[in-house]
């Protein structure tokens, strides 16, 4: 930020601080209604002071009246001194002494009343609002197995028996999603968060428990989000089950442009996307971050089995839109080929047991307690979220891996109840997206050459600004710059901004001297 000109800045203070002087409120005359508890302003030896009263004595058999009080001169330096100041009420004319110095003195005191910061909600942090669902909202169109299926992963072996059937020939699916916004949460656009449920790519439907709960708390605390559904299903072969996950990609892909295209209508801040999912959709959820058309997986493609899938782009509508990912919450995800992460600079949070038995914590086989030996079978290795986020740190992107030790896939439930990890998950989850919804957090700096100036710099993206001045006196408050006048005498100094950014995140940052 370019440093004003100290002379103007002189002026403007001077002329700020007369017409604060001269149309203060509250002006008192007499000093019997002073109070110890405020500060007041004064000239005294034609000069402008700040007052803190330390006693009024009353004589009643003279009626005369002495003040005794503490004078601070407001001037250009950084820091005042404490100055006695007496004053004795004679009946005819009153004296006042500065530092046992006779001076002459204005009999008109005016409150100064210092600016006071307000304490904004912490909006993506605290839950804030109630919170209404559009449900099943289509958002495209595809040929497909089925899309919903309400077995778990633990019921996998009943659910592919009576999957047999339906995986031999494809039918076109509504593909449907639940929006979750929050309640009276203003004009402001908001962060958006889909979520993709897990499942193996067989099993599962947007309204899972876990899932829904999710997308509604991240809803209370001021995101739009929303839970989809997705093509399901596979024949028992490699190839099959590679593709499965490859449309899921797909699908995802539509629903992210769906919910982009429809921005207004669901007020969705499309700088600030954020997608996540569990297992499955932890999986899908990377994917759709880093995977692009080049890195396509070779059964996607046309072969004497199966047709040509096409590119990521290729379902729903608006394949023309674009977007660019904040943050991944990947829960015990993984990838195929680790070099995809390559293709994109995107936050990545994981949480993963380091004895899953369903997708690896390091690199192997998936699904190896299920299907034991058959595993490599009809499975590619993948990529599990420790040697994700060694790649990720070395490419220098910014992520977290939260590991628990112990032989579990899905974390925050037990035996079909949400438990207290999914507590820990979310909270971390949304302190880890706060940082990218604000990538550069306000500070507060001092004018190297005027000193008595303060503003707010790191930033532009700033909607209100409150101050406070623990120590000293703010003589002037704007938008994002302030004057202060430190008390030599105080204990503590402490320069206080509080406001919110123009996406509605809020902050409190201070200042010591």
């Amino acid at each position: 930020m370019e440093i004003p000109d100290a002379k103007p800045l002189r002026n403007i203070f001077w002329l700020l601080f007369t017409l604060l002087f001269l149309c203060g409120c509250n002006v008192h005359h007499d000093i019997s209604s002073l109070k110890q508890t405020h500060f007041y302003y004064t000239q005294i030896a034609d000069r402008p002071y700040i007052i803190s009263i330390d006693t009024v004595i009353e004589y009643k058999k003279s009626k005369n009246k002495d003040l005794f009080a503490t004078a601070y001169l407001i001037d250009h330096n950084e820091f005042t001194d404490p100055q006695s100041f007496y004053v004795n009420y004679q009946k005819r004319k009153p004296k006042a002494f500065l530092e046992n110095k006779h001076v002459d003195f204005s009999n008109n005191y005016s409150i100064y009343e210092p600016p006071t910061i307000t304490e904004y909600p912490s909006r993506y942090l605290d839950t804030l609002f109630n919170v209404s669902v559009y449900k099943d909202v289509t958002y495209a169109q595809a040929e497909g197995y089925w899309d919903s299926n309400f077995n778990t992963e633990e019921q996998m072996g009943k659910a592919m028996l009576e999957g047999i059937v339906a995986s031999m020939s494809k039918k076109k699916l509504n593909l449907k999603m639940d929006i979750y916004v929050p309640q009276y949460a203003g004009k402001i656009e908001r962060p958006l968060l889909m979520l993709i449920h897990g499942g193996a790519f067989y099993v599962g439907d947007k309204s899972e428990k876990t899932i829904g709960k999710m997308c509604s708390h991240f809803a209370s605390l001021g995101y739009t989000t929303a839970s989809i559904n997705y093509r399901l299903g596979f024949q028992p072969l490699k190839a099959s089950i590679e593709r499965a996950g490859y449309m899921a990609t797909q699908d995802a892909h539509a629903a992210l442009r769906f919910l982009i295209a429809n921005a207004s209508k669901y007020k969705i801040d499309t700088n600030y996307i954020f997608v996540g999912g569990s297992s499955a959709g932890g999986i899908t959820s990377l994917n759709l971050a880093f995977l692009r058309n080049e890195n396509r997986p070779k059964s996607s493609y046309k072969s004497l089995l199966y047709n040509n899938l096409g590119n990521i782009e290729s379902v729903g509508k608006y394949n023309n839109i674009t977007f660019q990912i904040k943050s991944v919450a990947n829960l015990w995800g993984g990838v195929e080929d680790i070099n995809i992460l390559k293709n994109n600079n995107v936050s990545v949070i994981s949480y993963h047991a380091t004895k899953d038995p369903v997708v690896p914590y390091e690199y192997d086989y998936p699904m190896q307690k299920l299907v034991k030996k058959v595993a490599p079978v009809l499975f590619p290795k993948m990529y599990g979220s420790k040697p994700i986020h060694a790649e990720l740190k070395r490419l220098g992107y910014r992520e977290k891996l939260v590991s628990v030790k112990k032989e579990a896939h899905v974390l925050w439930n037990t035996e079909g109840e949400i438990n207290d990890t999914f507590e820990q998950i979310i909270n971390d989850v949304s302190h880890f997206f706060y940082t990218d919804l604000v990538p550069v957090p306000a500070k507060i700096e001092q004018d190297s050459e005027y000193r008595q100036r303060y503003f707010i710099s790191g930033t532009n993206a700033l909607d209100f600004i409150t101050w406070q001045c623990d120590g000293g006196f703010l003589i002037n408050a704007n938008k994002d710059e302030v004057y202060v006048i430190w008390r030599t005498n105080a204990t503590e100094r402490i320069l206080t901004a509080s406001g919110t950014y123009q996406n509605g995140a809020a902050f409190k940052i201070e200042i010591k001297k």
